[in-house]
């Protein structure tokens, strides 16, 4: 139950740090899958390459930090 919580904690913490930065809650779906999609093509991107690729695709407004990065890897259950 305990990892259950934690979970959810971390979708609400990743939820309210990306509108912090800039995505509005209607485009968060579209930018985790395509965040998704960017580190499928490479799973040992860091967050700077993976900021680089997001411009390059079209989230040219949105810069993620270390720690968005690492919660995103976690939700997405890619937390190499």
């Amino acid at each position: 139950m305990a990892d259950i919580e934690l979970d959810s904690k971390n979708i609400e913490n990743l939820l309210q740090r990306l509108e912090k930065i800039g995505i509005e809650q209607k485009s968060i779906p579209a930018f985790m899958k395509d965040l998704a999609n960017t580190l499928a093509l490479n799973p040992n991107m860091n967050f700077s390459q993976v900021n680089e690729r997001l411009h390059y695709i079209g989230w040219n407004d949105i810069e993620l930090d270390y720690h968005t990065f690492q919660l995103a890897r976690e939700c997405l259950g890619n937390d190499n």
